[in-house]
């Protein structure tokens, strides 16, 4: 038999035996038998009928006549017993025996080692494949987090601009190469939303954003892609749509769903919304990013309404390519003396029905569009940022006139001049020194003759 200690459970078990009177052993604590006796020594013990006589549990397994057993080393560290019995009186075991039983000890306590080795190799490979999964899944989780991070928005987890737009021109491709369904962009902007923001602070700000997204989300169809472009902007995705009654339902159903107030920070917010609709179109688009130039401007026409949705239209098409033009057209306006022309509206008193002043209006005469209206250049100067150079234009005009008419005795001495001026021009700090650079070089006076205000309408 074999016979082995489990130090760690203080059990001696029984890996192998074969014996004609025994049936299999299992494993039993420690006793007073001769496995106990080699276990505590660590030397080999040999009994024989001359002996002593038997004791421990090896006193009830019937008369053996013989029984030999040696320490089992593995790795210099006792681990059990190697033992023989013999049933017999002609078959005694003799020192002879005992040594080659201890040869075959010191074979299997080898063995017994290389198992072990190779057993604490297994364990090491397998926990180190074990740390080596965890790790990749770690890793794997990890990247995962960075690609979703990389095409989605933190506040909303909306998908982001760069997905978007990876998305549209996708679909654009597929549409254009007749592969996939004609679709449409919307592009949604809050209203007001700086207003709240400035007001309650961007933690509310982000708040709103956050219900706007939950909200625009509930509007369009399992198939659609709705992202948040940045800001307060969002824009969706319509599929499979060639109608622009489809597009229509689906921005008053967007436009609808911000009727309801938001409660941020304890108190009611309404914020509307302005959307712009544009459908996809072989005919007058070669790019992706065009649609979404172009549901955008639709979207800023909504603005200018107020708010709701407007659908792009070849019309507004045409007035995109105009108000370009005509913006540069301006520019080059600016740098002439002969287009933009101060108009004065006199000031009269109503009781003597004296000139009192002039109010100084600008207008365009433009050499092939005729006369145009400030209703129609001047929302486009105060977007394009030519707003300031055109009332400094304005004034310098008005008072080399002014200074004309007084030299002329046209007007009285006391004449007054009101110069309207864009906020933005408030913004600049060089504004006063430029005015009092402008009344010295037309020798004007600062008081009475020049009043400058800003009015709401021009």
């Amino acid at each position: 038999m074999v016979a082995l200690y489990d130090r760690e459970h203080d059990l001696i078990r029984f890996p192998y035996c074969a014996d004609e009177q025994l049936a299999q052993l299992t494993p039993r604590r420690p006793g007073q038998g001769y496995i106990e006796q080699v276990l505590h020594s660590g030397k080999p013990l040999l009994l024989t009928p001359r002996g002593a006589e038997p004791m421990g549990w090896d006193a009830t397994q019937g008369p053996a006549q013989s029984w030999l057993g040696v320490p089992l080393y593995c790795d210099q560290q006792l681990c059990g017993v190697l033992a023989v019995k013999s049933y017999l009186p002609d078959q005694l075991y003799r020192y002879r025996d005992q040594e080659l039983l201890e040869c075959v000890a010191n074979s299997i306590g080898t063995t017994l080692a290389r198992i072990q080795t190779t057993e604490a190799l297994q364990s090491a490979y397998a926990e180190l494949e074990q740390r080596v999964r965890q790790r990749t899944s770690e890793l794997d989780a990890v990247n995962a987090q960075l690609a979703f991070d990389s095409l989605h928005d933190s506040l909303t987890k909306l998908p982001n601009r760069a997905y978007f737009a990876k998305t549209l021109r996708h679909s654009w491709e597929a549409y254009r190469q007749g592969q996939g369904s004609c679709f449409a962009v919307l592009f949604i902007d809050l209203d007001r939303f700086k207003l709240v923001n400035d007001t309650l602070g961007h933690l509310v700000g982000d708040q709103l954003l956050f219900e706007a997204g939950a909200r625009i989300r509930a509007c369009p169809g399992p198939d659609d892609f709705l992202a948040r472009l940045g800001g307060d902007e969002f824009a969706v995705l319509h599929q499979q749509t060639n109608s622009l009654d489809a597009c229509e339902a689906l921005a008053r159903d967007i436009v609808a769903t911000f009727d309801r107030p938001v409660i941020l920070a304890g108190r009611e917010v309404f914020s509307t919304a302005s959307v712009g609709v544009v459908l996809a179109d072989r005919t007058h688009y070669h790019k992706a990013d065009d649609l979404l130039r172009d549901a955008d401007h639709a979207m800023y026409c909504t603005k200018q309404q107020g708010h709701g949705y407007t659908l792009f239209n070849h019309q507004l098409r045409i007035n995109q390519a105009d108000q370009l033009a005509l913006e540069s057209e301006l520019r080059r306006a600016l740098e002439h003396t002969d287009q933009l022309l101060p108009y004065y509206q006199p000031f009269i008193d109503a009781k003597t029905g004296a000139l009192v002043g002039f109010e100084t209006l600008v207008r365009w005469q433009h050499p092939t569009r005729g006369l145009i209206a400030p209703s129609l250049f001047l929302p486009m100067a105060e977007e394009s940022g030519l707003i300031t150079r055109l009332d400094r234009y304005m004034i310098t005009a008005a008072c080399h006139q002014l200074k004309a008419w007084l030299d002329a005795g046209r007007v009285r001495p006391d004449c007054t001049l009101h110069v309207n001026l864009s906020s933005a021009n408030f913004h600049q700090p060089e504004l006063v020194d430029w005015m009092a650079g402008v009344l010295a070089a037309s020798q004007l006076p600062p008081k009475p003759c020049c009043i400058w205000k800003s009015p709401k309408v021009r």
